[in-house]
């Protein structure tokens, strides 16, 4: 999976799986299929723009998390929190 397919298709299946009647079968398999990856991809972006001196990497990498993470935001609400317990 990219960035650029993830980026296009989340919005795109989204949408046709809310304004649906009746939920297309491989959409929704579809749809689930990029809200599991995406925590993924978001994972290896650092290392894939791993160069600090390049000021470029850092926006690069900045705007594509904060991309991926709005977009699946979108889908699937605090699907990348963490759960925590608190201690008594």
């Amino acid at each position: 999976m990219d960035y650029a397919h993830a980026m296009t298709r989340i919005p795109e299946l989204h949408a046709s799986l809310t304004e649906s009647a009746v939920p297309d079968v491989v959409e929704e398999q579809e749809l689930d299929n990029f809200t599991r990856t995406v925590p993924r991809l978001i994972n290896i972006l650092p290392d894939v723009l791993s160069n600090p001196s390049d000021p470029r990497h850092k926006v690069a990498l900045a705007e594509m998390i904060s991309g991926l993470t709005a977009v699946l935001d979108i889908v699937k609400p605090l699907a990348l929190v963490r759960p925590f317990c608190f201690v008594g």
